[in-house]
């Protein structure tokens, strides 16, 4: 005779432990304090490496800080890559600019576009990393 209450456990964990694995790869960054979520772009999951965070400058209240982003591929088998950023920061002044191909590039605060958002999570969690307060008030 069948057990229908075991067919179902074993089921049931059956599928409990599929669901662990398949999020395993992420959950290596999401559950982990080092690693800061951003935000998520073209389906990758984006984090800050808490451990990459350092200070260049720190004459208040103008910063200078680097660190690296994880970008996430939805692909499971794809790589991890990683971005090293540069953002300096005047804090009186509340802006932020990052520097890209030779030249600083403030941040639009004000802006709608996706990069423009996504900008200014970055420049927001950075500077949390290094001193455990938002940058934008």
């Amino acid at each position: 005779m069948i057990n229908v209450s075991r067919i179902l456990f074993l089921f049931t964990a059956f599928l409990l432990l599929t669901a662990s694995t398949v999020c395993s790869a992420e959950d290596i960054y999401m559950d982990n304090p080092n690693y800061l979520y951003l935000y998520k772009e073209s389906g990758e999951e984006n984090y800050l490496d808490r451990h990459s965070v350092s200070v260049d400058q720190h004459t208040p209240p103008v910063y200078r800080l680097e660190g690296d982003v994880l970008h996430l591929p939805k692909d499971e088998d794809a790589k991890v890559t990683k971005t090293h950023v540069v953002f300096k920061y005047d804090y009186k002044e509340q802006t932020a600019s990052y520097y890209i191909d030779g030249i600083w590039i403030e941040v639009n605060i004000f802006g709608h576009s996706s990069a423009d958002k996504h900008n200014i999570i970055l420049a927001n969690t950075l500077f949390y990393a290094a001193y455990g307060i938002d940058f934008y008030h």
